[in-house]
């Protein structure tokens, strides 16, 4: 639901509490009570990428304003609002990042009372591997804490996956590929695109097609010229392509950034949203993975609840 089409409304006496995920194309805004659970909520197509520097306070009002017109609820807000691109710039953490480093860095948004904002993490070890996060932070935490463990290696899919190591409760490093980011542009604007074609990618048998020659020799590019050829050859149907190429992504994606860097010692989380999560989940289980699905608006909450519960918010 668009916000902008949505009636403002009071909240009940039990909410305490508001958060939202706000990012580069979403913005989703929970009303919770003191045991954290989620009274009510709303959803947007609201991104930042869609809003211009001097939208972000009317837009923010347009979301919270009634939620907070009684009095100014303590609020967090995570994702790319926090970016350069967003409202204010919360400078990113440093790994290793714990949950306190992460509150220690939350940044107040001014004229606006209780309202603060997450930082993401970075990675900077120079040429060799610098690395950015907004958002995923809040997730990892909240899986962690959810899966009741303080060491996993989790994968969070999306427009620019995630492979993150936590080891004792600390974000020790991660790594990004570009996996949903580039299946769009390829599916839609390149060569391999079927105009008007948007199958489901979920096409079991195109997906292990495409999964299994992620495996073989060739490379990524080589691979990828495959799905022009087998649908010249007709040895794919058009509703096919877009899986296919889910497979042929993911399963790269899986061997250059999961497999060959899990650790038999600690669990695999998978946190997604379901229908990318059965996706990767099914890449997992061909690749003889043992994983647990977490849902990654329930990890948002928890995460965000984390947070709050170790914020002073009469500082």
């Amino acid at each position: 639901m668009d916000i902008s089409s949505h009636k403002a409304s009071t909240l009940p006496a039990t909410v305490s509490k508001l958060y939202a995920d706000w990012g580069t194309t979403n913005l989703r805004a929970y009303a919770l009570d003191e045991q954290g659970s989620v009274v009510t909520q709303r959803e947007s197509a609201m991104g930042v990428r869609g809003l211009a520097q001097e939208d972000f306070p009317d837009t923010f009002d347009r979301v919270f304003g009634a939620w907070r017109s009684v009095e100014a609820l303590p609020t967090l807000l995570s994702g790319m609002i926090g970016s350069r691109m967003g409202w204010i710039e919360a400078p990113y953490v440093p790994c290793p990042a714990t949950m306190d480093d992460i509150v220690e860095s939350l940044a107040l948004v001014p004229d606006r009372d209780k309202l603060r904002i997450v930082p993401g993490v970075c990675i900077d070890n120079g040429p060799t591997h610098r690395d950015v996060m907004r958002g995923e932070e809040v997730q990892v935490f909240g899986a962690l804490s959810l899966a009741e463990t303080g060491s996993a290696t989790l994968c969070l899919p999306g427009t620019h996956s995630k492979w993150v190591e936590a080891e004792d409760h600390t974000i020790r490093s991660f790594r990004t590929a570009m996996t949903g980011e580039l299946f769009d542009l390829l599916s839609r604007y390149s060569t391999l695109a079927v105009p008007g074609n948007e199958s489901d990618p979920a096409d079991s048998a195109a997906f292990d097609q495409g999964y299994a020659l992620a495996g073989s020799p060739g490379g990524l590019l080589n691979h990828l010229f495959s799905v022009r050829a087998n649908a010249l050859f007709a040895t794919l149907a058009p509703d096919q392509i877009r899986a296919y190429l889910s497979g042929i992504l993911i399963g790269h994606e899986l061997a250059d950034l999961g497999a060959s860097h899990l650790r038999p010692d600690v669990p695999i989380l998978l946190v997604g949203d379901r229908p990318l999560s059965k996706l990767y989940s099914a890449a997992m289980e061909r690749a003889g993975l043992d994983h647990r699905l977490i849902d990654c608006e329930q990890a948002v909450i928890r995460g965000l609840d984390m947070v709050f519960a170790q914020t002073d918010w009469e500082a």
